[in-house]
């Protein structure tokens, strides 16, 4: 069958379409090894060469869409992450969340790239091992954690592994240790009743949102999520903000859902202490 076959075939069955951006990397890899089979003397030219996916006709901001708070609070309170051996989901969803960090960026960490800046708490995203990519040179940055985190327990949590924060996550050459929590994110996003819209991507864009709704400087936000500076001026010549300053914004926007449970929280030891007369 030919391409437009298939694809009258698969609209006629309402099979659902792979995103614009994952048909780009597609297309990329394919160039790349026909490229490669072309210098080889294999093949006579590269077939893929000028092939694009379809322009998009939407604006960038409505590409993907950004969970709401209430949206977090609902994913917050699911069973999905009481059982012991799958607490490291709920940890990268709450990274995610109060931290803006890209799914790989946090899949991939190690227990050193946890290290103290001005006595702060912070994650390096670096690619220092063979087995850490970030997405360009934007990307490596150093970002606060949050005080909401911290007294979740999020350093008891890290302290707990010998090398990798999430061991459960393997390594595949293609995608790096995202893939399979990716998969199990996109499966129960979809039992959670969030269409094609949201993804995990969806975390970070609730992120910058919150920033942006604050007010908070562009290039500020940029530093913190790892996006290349819009001013120039700022791009070539600004130095990088302090840690405390981005502390204070990453805590001062922290989720509304994240602090609810923190205060549950409280109150169940106060509860307690009552109880038992401490």
């Amino acid at each position: 069958m030919r391409g437009k076959e298939l694809i009258d075939i698969s609209n006629k069955l309402q099979l659902p379409k792979i995103q614009p951006a994952t048909a780009e990397k597609y297309l990329n890899r394919l160039k790349v090894f026909y490229d490669w089979l072309v210098g080889q003397g294999l093949i006579k030219s590269n077939p893929f060469n000028g092939l694009k996916p379809k322009k998009r006709n939407k604006k960038t901001i409505n590409e993907r869409k950004a969970y709401t708070e209430q949206h977090i609070n609902m994913i917050l309170s699911k069973n999905d992450f009481n059982e012991k051996n799958i607490e490291y989901r709920w940890w990268i969803i709450l990274i995610a969340i109060e931290m803006g960090l890209r799914q790989n960026e946090i899949s991939q960490l190690y227990k050193d790239d946890v290290v103290k800046e001005d006595g702060i708490w912070c994650i390096k995203i670096q690619e220092k091992r063979e087995d850490q990519r970030i997405k360009n040179i934007f990307s490596e940055r150093t970002v606060p954690i949050p005080n909401s985190l911290l007294k979740l327990g999020i350093l008891k949590y890290i302290n707990s592994k010998s090398s990798r924060i999430f061991p459960e996550l393997k390594y595949y050459e293609d995608d790096g240790y995202a893939k399979l929590f990716s998969k199990w994110f996109s499966y129960n996003k979809k039992k959670w009743g969030f269409n094609e819209g949201y993804t995990f991507h969806s975390f970070r864009h609730y992120f910058v949102n919150k920033l942006k709704q604050s007010q908070i400087e562009e290039s500020i936000v940029s530093e913190i999520v790892g996006h290349e500076h819009v001013s120039h001026t700022y791009g070539r010549y600004g130095k990088e903000y302090s840690i405390k300053k981005l502390k204070k914004i990453i805590d001062n926007n922290s989720s509304i859902s994240i602090k609810k449970i923190l205060t549950k929280r409280k109150i169940n030891k106060l509860r307690t202490m009552i109880r038992f007369g401490l």
